[in-house]
């Protein structure tokens, strides 16, 4: 969960028990969607012991747990498979949940009576027909608000697109146009630019679902979506002088079945996972938690502790308080200098495994900032404060600590510094600019990863929006070996940006992006493997067919 900075004024935050309040503007719901799609990056080979899946680019960090896994006869998982990551809520800061790991589609839809729910459509007729919406947008085109005065919304003042979430290759959900690669069998509407193709199929409440046809040709059957526990109020940028808002929850559609190209399938409901090949898992809601069956064994879990069928148990757990900073510059078009990190605090997550290792995961607010961002100062209101509809920095709760101790083990402590900011705008605008880049501003950004056995990590990020931004550009490990990364990128779409608040911060939102060439560079020696460029006409095109899959790869050396 990531947000921009925030609006002091704006931000009024209700703590309830099923819903909470808080009104925010529309630029405020951006950083959301940055986490949709992590960027790529090999971790340190000390990483990932405990679970820890960290994106290095933002340092968000995620904690997985699996058990209860059955082989069968075909390649479809029947595993209890848990995740430990910063909650989905709409108007909260960040803070971690303990909740089951399957993949959903989400989005941020009106709440308001006349058009509640994940639905299409404009004023005169909504319809949940979603996946065949003749709009193409798969949101309400026009909704009202039911607070007086009562005004209509446009889609691009609260909606930030529908994502794929939680399984490789998600992200930003686009319509597809006829330059998009297709699948056989036809019927494909949408796509992410991350290789899932999107048709539809009816529901039980005889709405519209999606079925994701995934890279590796299974498909994956998302159900009726439901409202997160939260609803906002979101400000209108048209009616600024309106003391009106519109209310909005986060929808999911939450992953039912997965099928296999032999007719092989895998069923999820809240209760059991089952098998065509007769694997199944049961989940049974006890007194302070649910116990795990799977061939007669039982896993236990309390909270966010699990007691295995042998006795041992792995437990995770996280301690402190991330609040929000309040501040008239939050979000202003002023320096990012003069602008307070969104949050304050720390987690400190802590993770003991079955053998008594304990790793402890320290994250706080760190900023992370874009070159070449678009300059576009809005107000508030006609006489008041000012916001950047483009911001060019984002506030995230990210890892700077990380220690492994335990029986046995050597304490082993690892911290992770996220580089200079380097936020600059560009020169699109011809307002006046703070943080103007120049012809010498980087467009990237660096981190590094240091241990106290001395092992030392440096990643180098492209942060150019519009460009590289996201993309792992470089690895260097210990000084002595580099790995360099460079991309094409054959298929791009900025149908998904064309409406929505979401911005392209992540260039695989909006790009099919493939490595063409890795150099590995140790002891004096270059070691390439790229694709050939002497492919198609004038054999002088990326040897890549219709799915953006490599034909023909060179591999050697320097002497």
């Amino acid at each position: 969960m990531k947000f921009f900075v925030k609006v002091a004024f704006a931000l009024l935050m209700l703590a309830k028990s099923n819903a909470s309040h808080a009104q925010i503007y529309p630029f405020e719901l951006y950083g959301k969607e940055i986490g949709r799609a992590q960027s790529l990056a090999p971790m340190p080979a000390d990483f990932g012991t405990f679970g820890e899946d960290v994106d290095f680019n933002t340092g968000a960090t995620t904690f997985r747990k699996s058990f209860a896994n059955i082989p069968g006869n075909n390649s479809l998982r029947v595993s209890a498979d848990y995740t430990f990551k910063v909650w989905d809520r709409l108007g909260w800061p960040p803070q971690y949940e303990w909740v089951q790991d399957l993949p959903y589609i989400s989005g941020i839809h009106s709440t308001e009576k006349a058009s509640s729910g994940w639905v299409v459509g404009s004023i005169v007729s909504y319809t949940k027909n979603r996946c065949s919406d003749p709009n193409r947008l798969g949101v309400a085109f026009v909704v009202r608000s039911s607070k007086p005065p009562q005004d209509n919304y446009q889609y691009d003042e609260y909606w930030s697109g529908n994502s794929l979430v939680g399984v490789s290759g998600g992200g930003l959900i686009y319509p597809t146009t006829s330059n998009d690669p297709t699948i056989p069998g036809g019927g494909v509407l949408w796509a992410t630019e991350n290789g899932w193709r999107f048709s539809c199929y009816t529901l039980t409440d005889g709405s519209e679902g999606y079925v994701g046809h995934s890279p590796d040709g299974k498909k994956y059957y998302f159900g009726i979506p439901t409202p997160g526990p939260d609803i906002t109020q979101v400000s209108s940028k048209t009616w600024k002088d309106d003391n009106t808002f519109l209310e909005v929850a986060l929808y999911k559609m939450p992953l039912v079945r997965i099928e296999d190209q032999l007719g092989n399938w895998v069923s999820y409901s809240p209760s059991a996972i089952t098998s065509s090949d007769g694997r199944s898992i049961t989940f049974t809601t006890v007194a302070g938690g649910v116990d795990v069956i799977a061939n007669g064994r039982t896993w236990q879990i309390r909270g966010s502790s699990l007691f295995n069928p042998d006795g041992s148990t792995w437990t995770i757990s996280a301690s402190g308080v991330i609040s929000p900073t309040y501040s008239t510059y939050a979000g202003a078009c002023v320096s990012q200098q003069m602008i307070p990190l969104a949050y304050s605090g720390q987690i400190l997550v802590t993770v003991k495994a079955e053998s008594g290792a304990i790793g402890n995961f320290t994250l706080q607010p760190r900023r992370h900032g874009y070159s070449n961002v678009p300059y576009d100062c809005r107000h508030l209101s006609s006489t008041g404060p000012t916001y950047s509809d483009w911001m060019h920095i984002i506030d995230e709760l990210s890892l700077v600590r990380r220690e492994v101790s335990g029986p046995g083990v050597s304490t082993l402590v690892h911290t992770i510094d996220y580089g200079p900011v380097n936020a600059c705008y560009n020169a699109s605008s011809t307002q006046t600019r703070p943080d103007a880049c120049t012809s010498s501003s980087p467009s990237s950004r660096s981190v590094s990863v240091v241990g106290s056995n001395g092992a030392t990590t440096n990643y180098v990020f492209g942060n150019s929006l519009n460009g590289n931004a996201g993309l792992l550009l470089s690895k260097s490990t210990n000084g002595i070996r580099t790995e360099y990364f460079e991309y094409a990128t054959p298929h791009s779409s900025f149908a998904g940006f064309a409406w929505g608040n979401r911005k392209p911060y992540n260039t695989r939102d909006y790009a099919f992006v493939v490595e063409k060439k890795s150099i590995i560079q140790q002891d004096g020696l270059k070691f390439i493997r790229e694709i050939a460029n002497d492919c198609g006409s004038g054999a002088a095109a990326l040897c890549i067919d219709s799915l953006y899959r490599p034909v023909k790869i060179l591999q050697y050396s320097t002497p």
